[in-house]
C-alpha cells in the first residue's frame, strides 16, 4: 500500500495499525526480517542548526559588531543585503534572523560554534558576546 502510494491514515484504517507504525515502516525503522534495516545518521543538536542557518558565521560577528554600536536590526540587514550584493550572493536574510541574534545574545545562547570557525576567530566572537553583555 506504501509503494502503491495510499496515505497513512488510509493504511491506518485498512490495517488496523497506528499511524505512527506506518511512518516508522515508511522511513525504514521498522521492517520485515527479510529485509535490510536503512540505516540513518542522527545529526546532534548542533549539526541539525547548522543545516537551517541561512546566515554565515562572519555575518554573525557584524551583526554582533553592529548591535554593540547601538545600529538598529534594520540598519544591519540593509547592510547584509548591501554586502551580499557586493558579492553577488542571494540573499536569504531577513528582519527576523538580525532580531534572533540579539534575542539569542540577550538569553546566552551559542549562535556560532567552536567547530565552524577558526579558534582565532571563536575567541573574538566571545569577546564580542562579553562586551555586548557588558553593555546591554
Amino acid at each position: 500500500m506504501i509503494k502503491e502510494g495510499h496515505k497513512n491514515i488510509d493504511i491506518q484504517h485498512t490495517m488496523n495499525v497506528p499511524r505512527h507504525t506506518i511512518t516508522r515502516i515508511k522511513n525504514g525503522t521498522i521492517c520485515c526480517r527479510i529485509e535490510e534495516k536503512i540505516n540513518i545518521k542522527y545529526m546532534t543538536k548542533e549539526e541539525v542548526n547548522l543545516s537551517k542557518r541561512k546566515i554565515q558565521s562572519d555575518e554573525i560577528i557584524n551583526v554582533i559588531e553592529k548591535y554593540i554600536n547601538n545600529w538598529k536590526p534594520k540598519q544591519i540587514l540593509d547592510y547584509l543585503i548591501e554586502e551580499r550584493k557586493k558579492n553577488d550572493t542571494p540573499n536569504t536574510i531577513t528582519i527576523d534572523i538580525v532580531k534572533n541574534i540579539k534575542r539569542n545574545m540577550k538569553n546566552s545562547q551559542k549562535i556560532i560554534y567552536e567547530s565552524e570557525v577558526s579558534v582565532e576567530r571563536y575567541k573574538y566572537y566571545t569577546e564580542l558576546i562579553n562586551k555586548y553583555t557588558e553593555t546591554s
